[in-house]
């Protein structure tokens, strides 16, 4: 305790000293909230925040608050903290410009980072890409990169090729006349054999109508033993007509038609015709692998295809539409009919 003034004469001009307050008698140091201190004077005693913590006001009081994420303070006071920069984080304390560094995806510019005065990130090379402090260039071939960063990676396994800034594993490719698929999953279609009959009706007699109602996709007509005019129509279209005598046996393309088919003879009175209607809309397919577990179950499909005209001698079909093995070690011979080729 202390006195103002010199020459009092009373103690009740006694005080606390500078940076002390009386409790129950006593003068005790004063003491200040979390996350600050007791900065004293000569004239003055006051608390304030540490470096790291910045005052808010809170209930019309102040309280010490760590800095936010991106910001920092080195001094001791109730001032604010102070911005890292755009395109950052800083790590607690955060008593420091020291504690910046730049967020996910960045990195520091072409001099300096956000913990150097002056400094600031610049965003990472893309994928595809690779460089330094915003200076990127693509990928060179044989190599990839699917993330941000600096360095793009080598092309694994036996597929060690890939064009200029490639930026996924999957553009990896084998050498030239290899595909990226297990030899497994190819099936090459050796040849095509006859349709597969759906049904085979026959009539005789003049005037014979035959009558099907079909909602399958047809795709051939046989005619046989029709020694009569012969009409026949798909729906409401005339698909073939043939005079009397001019048709004995005869194939005709539907292309895929489907509908109510009508065949109509018509034969002088005195004779008597018969004639035999027969369709497919299915073709035998002769692989060159046909053991492959999925090949018997896609058999059939295959086989519509054919009838159709989609599948021909020498294709290749695959057991997946996206035709890619995961296995960067899987380089199968390419089929004779494609062209495996980096582009």
């Amino acid at each position: 305790m202390s006195t103002l003034l010199s020459a009092s004469t009373d103690e009740s001009a006694c005080i606390c000293a500078t940076g002390y307050e009386l409790v129950e008698g006593r003068c005790q140091l004063i003491t200040c909230q979390a996350n600050s201190e007791l900065i004293i004077s000569e004239v003055t005693a006051t608390c304030q925040c540490k470096q790291g913590y910045e005052a808010i006001e809170v209930n019309n009081s102040v309280a010490c608050v760590v800095c936010a994420e991106g910001y920092f303070k080195d001094t001791i006071g109730n001032d604010l903290c102070v911005s890292c920069g755009g395109n950052t984080i800083s790590y607690e304390p955060r008593n420091n410009r020291s504690s910046c560094a730049c967020a996910a995806e960045f990195e520091p510019g072409l001099h300096n980072g956000p913990d150097v005065q002056d400094g600031f990130c610049v965003r990472q090379c893309s994928a595809g890409t690779e460089g330094r402090h915003g200076i990127c260039n693509p990928c060179i071939a044989g190599m990839f990169k699917n993330t941000t960063g600096q360095t793009c990676m080598q092309c694994p396994g036996v597929r060690s090729k890939s064009a200029v800034g490639s930026s996924h594993v999957r553009q990896c490719s084998c050498p030239e006349n290899k595909i990226e698929i297990e030899d497994e999953d190819i099936a090459v279609v050796t040849s095509l054999g006859s349709g597969l009959h759906e049904s085979i009706q026959s009539v005789s007699g003049n005037n014979s109508l035959l009558f099907v109602d079909t909602s399958i996709l047809l795709f051939q007509l046989y005619i046989n033993n029709a020694d009569g005019a012969i009409t026949v129509t798909v729906g409401l279209h005339v698909v073939f007509f043939c005079a009397q005598g001019t048709c004995r046996s005869t194939i005709i393309d539907l292309q895929g038609m489907h509908g109510i088919v009508q065949a109509t003879c018509t034969a002088p009175a005195e004779s008597k015709t018969t004639f035999t209607l027969s369709w497919f809309t299915r073709r035998e397919v002769i692989f060159e692998n046909p053991q492959r577990e999925w090949l018997q179950q896609a058999l059939s499909h295959a086989q519509t295809l054919a009838a159709s005209r989609k599948i021909s001698a020498g294709l290749a079909v695959f057991s997946t539409a996206k035709a890619y093995s995961e296995n960067p070690a899987v380089c199968s011979t390419c089929p004779s009919n494609l062209i495996c080729s980096l582009l």
